[in-house]
């Protein structure tokens, strides 16, 4: 049945689904959509204006995508990587499933289970600033990260020669929207 109420709990049940993956998606080379609605103007107002977000981010950094997507071309390296591609003498990072790197300066750890709103994110050795509240964390250890429905942990490798060109996206109007979103 493809009536009103079909949509209606579609909405209700997809919803979160659809903002999360949209929010993790944003950080690969392809954005896709994940669940049985997979159509923005299906879901709340909210997920919505999450979607419209997170698209401009993507939008944001697609130039940084497409200079690690010729250095996958050149090399080998995928532009989305395991930890342990850059952290191979880091035990910590070898079982991680959960977390990747964006090229060398971003480490993405998207919130994966429904009613969740914290989840720890192992940062290995090295300077990071969590892009959601601005604080800097020395790595090598595991810490708390929380993030509303519209939010995702993000974190910045000041260690990484990107830090300048990914500053002025995690410093910009749309990312400020989304690290305040509720």
């Amino acid at each position: 049945y493809w009536g009103e109420d079909y949509h209606t709990i579609g909405k209700e049940k997809e919803s979160e689904l659809f903002a999360r993956a949209t929010e993790f998606t944003s950080f690969f080379t392809q954005m896709q959509t994940h669940g049985d609605v997979r159509h923005a103007y299906e879901m709340t107002e909210e997920v919505q204006q999450i979607y419209r977000n997170f698209t401009r981010l993507h939008t944001e950094l697609i130039p940084y995508m497409q200079k690690y997507s010729k250095i996958a071309c050149d090399t080998g390296m995928p532009p989305v990587r395991h930890l342990v591609l850059k952290y191979m003498d880091d035990v910590k990072v070898h079982d991680l499933i959960d977390e990747f790197m964006l090229g060398d300066g971003l480490l993405v750890a998207p919130i994966l289970t429904g009613d969740t709103w914290e989840r720890e994110v192992y940062l290995p050795a090295g300077s990071w600033t969590d892009l959601l509240t601005g604080e800097v964390i020395e790595g090598g250890k595991t810490v708390v990260a929380k993030a509303n429905l519209g939010q995702i942990p993000v974190y910045l490798n000041n260690d990484s020669a990107d830090k300048a060109e990914l500053l002025p996206i995690f410093e910009g109007q749309n990312w400020n929207q989304i690290k305040n979103y509720k």
